[in-house]
């Protein structure tokens, strides 16, 4: 935002200064404080701009005004700071931001947890309508997009002209879409970015090849019902055939269960269903006793799903360790890391403003590196990158309003990996991932803009 490689990374109302007397105070405008700036050009690399990165424990900037993305620990870009200076201008237009007042540890992720289920609308609300065009287009920029400066300039013109010649510009090309690319007579295009008035939820499905024969489930089948009775009584019936849980889901109103056939690491499992929003603690302590690992985690609005697997030799994880939090426990995961610890299972129970994160990590897991993205849209960008980084989902779980996919490296894993989004059932999309080779390894149902 500053220069031509800087982000000024910590953008507040106390670091800019005007210069007393000046009769055009944008003149005498200053900008202070670059401790936290950091560049976002890299010479080396073919893009120019720095590799994407993200770490769940890292923050960098002032809580109140940073960006969506500074409290998810990703590195800062020139987005970054475009998105601060919305929330500086809404302070100084509102006198106040709905995130304000938050104390304690969870503060950062309280704030983040705010900024980013509220919408855009909503946010703005009693501001001149330029800032909802304002935060809508530097909310979707991309990691290494450039600002298109001249049209948030010409968002900002005086009065409402800059977002009534959006709208015109919008009007000419009949445009049906949030994202348009739009020409000016001069030759200018611009992409106008609509403010969205509603979230958009989906069934997410992670299916992922095997690399072999021998890592392959061979046999894989999906079953779901309205009620957990019924969906007991089938798994029972596929526990009888040899059949083991892979993953287990109560979301949207189903209960679902993908099973593997062949080659699963559970030799023997329990599942148990807790219709309350306490976790079953004494339940999977009596597990572990016994020799169990928890192999799978779900939950929904009113209970939580657990799945407990004896494991096959060589297989067998060493030791395992699990959190429930009000927020996403980015520090606990950290910790773990640290120490060997790897997210074998995740899930989220309870209401909007009533939630708990349960995230399980096992030492033994066949990894040898992990990430998590958390976002409050499918993190498309954020997902690609950490493919073309040889990391695969192997975890994921959704609120109303976030997501969290666990993205590891290990080598157990396939060749490919394929994340498909789906407002209908989601059947018939794992039956094309089927017919392709690839085997469900996650599912749920949540917000994807």
């Amino acid at each position: 935002m500053l220069t031509n490689s800087c982000d000024a990374g910590d953008v507040k109302p106390e670091n800019f200064l005007c210069e007393y007397g000046e009769d055009d105070p944008r003149r005498g405008l200053k900008m202070i404080d670059f401790g936290l700036a950091s560049r976002w050009r890299d010479t080396s690399r073919t893009s120019g701009h720095i590799a994407y990165g993200q770490r769940v424990d890292h923050f960098s900037g002032t809580v109140r005004y940073a960006s969506i993305h500074a409290h998810l620990g990703r590195w800062l870009s020139r987005r970054d700071d475009l998105e601060s200076l919305g929330y500086v201008l809404l302070y100084l237009l509102l006198g106040s931001l709905p995130w304000q007042g938050y104390n304690g540890d969870n503060k950062n992720m309280c704030v983040c947890e705010t900024k980013g289920r509220i919408t855009v609308g909503a946010l703005c609300s009693g501001a001149p309508q330029v800032m909802e065009y304002w935060l809508a287009y530097v909310r979707q920029m991309k990691f290494e997009e450039t600002p298109d400066y001249e049209y948030l300039l010409m968002l900002c013109s005086e009065g409402d002209r800059g977002i009534r010649r959006a709208r015109e510009l919008m009007d000419v090309r009949g445009a049906k879409r949030n994202r348009e690319e739009l020409e000016l007579p001069s030759g200018k295009r611009f992409k106008i970015v609509m403010p969205k008035t509603e979230k958009r939820y989906q069934w997410i499905i992670v299916s992922t090849s095997a690399r072999s024969a021998s890592t392959s489930p061979q046999k894989q089948c999906y079953t779901t019902h309205t009620t957990y009775n019924n969906l007991v009584r089938e798994v029972e019936k596929k526990w009888s055939s040899g059949m083991r849980v892979s993953t287990l889901s109560f979301a949207y109103g189903m209960y679902c269960a993908i099973l593997n056939q062949r080659n699963n690491a559970a030799h023997e499992q329990w599942l148990h269903y807790v219709q309350e929003n306490q976790f079953p603690r004494e339940w999977v302590r009596l597990k572990w006793e016994d020799g169990a690992f928890i192999t799978s985690v779900t939950g929904n609005e009113y209970c939580w799903g657990v799945v407990c697997s004896t494991m096959v030799r060589k297989k067998r994880f060493r030791q395992q360790s699990y959190i429930v939090s009000s927020t996403f426990p980015s520090k606990w995961i950290s910790e773990r890391w640290n120490k060997d610890y790897f997210i074998t299972s995740i899930a989220v129970q309870g209401r909007r403003f009533n939630q708990q994160w349960c995230v399980v990590m096992s030492r033994g897991a066949p990894y040898n590196d992990q990430a998590v993205e958390l976002d409050f849209v499918y993190p498309s960008q954020s997902v690609h990158a950490r493919w073309n980084d040889s990391y695969f989902i192997t975890g994921l779980a959704c609120t109303e309003d976030q997501s969290a996919f666990v993205l590891s490296r290990g080598e157990h894993y396939g060749e490919e990996q394929r994340c498909t989004r789906t407002s209908h059932g989601p059947l018939d999309k794992i039956r094309e991932d089927w017919a392709d080779f690839l085997f469900v390894s996650c599912l749920d149902y949540g917000r994807v803009s």
